[in-house]
């Protein structure tokens, strides 16, 4: 799920994990990439991949891991996203 991939992202991540100092994110040199990818060189090298750790700490117990809620922006249940958003108008 998307949403869940990008909500892990801006609430979960830290690049370097505060307590152990330990680096969350690796980069994967030389990697296949896709053909279509416009950042590759002329796509005739290989790619680099990063890979992103968002995930919650496997110590937690299951009654801590479902303690966590979803963080909400306050007034974001009011934002109608298609009145800021326009879809192939040209814009």
């Amino acid at each position: 799920d998307d949403d869940e991939v990008l909500g892990g992202l801006a609430r979960r991540f830290q690049a370097v994990d505060p307590l152990t100092g330990q680096s969350r994110l690796q980069v994967l040199p030389n990697m296949r990439g896709a053909t279509y990818d416009p950042s590759s060189y002329h796509r005739e090298f290989p790619s680099s991949k990063l890979m992103i750790d968002a995930t919650l700490p496997t110590e937690l117990s299951a009654d801590q891991r479902s303690a966590f809620e979803q963080a909400v922006c306050r007034g974001s249940e009011s934002v109608v996203l298609s009145e800021y958003i326009s879809r192939g108008r040209g814009h």
